[in-house]
């Protein structure tokens, strides 16, 4: 079932040349989901050896599942927090980020 506007969730993977990988979240991050993106989270630290960029630019929606998530693996990351890399999220977003902390915890870049 989909509802006119919503975006279904996805998450596809994108390595680069040097061990990077993109990791392109695009709908919503809640309870429903949070657990596809850590799938493709943990896929991503355990196969590439590089900086793991989350694009957030397609995500409509974070929830508190989709923040648990994000702390989750930033503190998989603890041996080195620069490894993981937030990207263009949204304005809501944003605003989570800023409400909760996690926009001094996490690298957030535009």
């Amino acid at each position: 079932m989909t509802f006119e506007g919503v975006q279904p969730f996805s998450v596809l993977l994108t390595p680069d040349e040097n061990g990077n990988v993109v990791v392109g979240a695009r709908g919503e991050i809640d309870i429903a989901t949070a657990d596809q993106l850590w799938a493709a989270l943990v896929e991503a630290l355990t196969a590439w050896t590089g900086q793991v960029v989350v694009d957030f630019a397609e995500v409509t929606f974070l929830d508190s599942q989709g923040v648990a998530t994000l702390l989750r693996v930033h503190k998989d990351c603890d041996f080195d927090p620069g490894r993981l890399i937030v990207r263009s999220p949204r304005p809501q977003a944003r605003r989570v980020f800023e409400q909760t902390g996690l926009d001094s915890i996490l690298r957030i870049e535009d």
